[in-house]
């Protein structure tokens, strides 16, 4: 999942809760992301707020150039 969080910066993190799998969503609001399925939290750098999640998402590198307005990610 990428999100553009609070500052206007981008993340981008696995989208499967290390739970159970289920999708995670940004909220701006919280500047967090939130598993709907059980209620897992995660801070924007991936770590686990609130379980039954008890491993940190993955993160990904993201670089913005601003020349062609691209958003890459990498995978590594």
């Amino acid at each position: 999942i990428v999100a553009r969080v609070r500052g206007g910066n981008f993340v981008a993190l696995s989208r499967a809760c290390t739970h159970q799998g289920t999708s995670v969503t940004y909220r701006l609001s919280q500047n967090d992301f939130h598993c709907d399925n059980h209620g897992s939290e995660f801070t924007t750098a991936g770590a686990v707020e609130q379980g039954p999640a008890t491993r940190a998402l993955t993160v990904y590198q993201t670089e913005l150039t601003a020349s062609n307005n691209r958003l890459r990610v990498f995978v590594q």
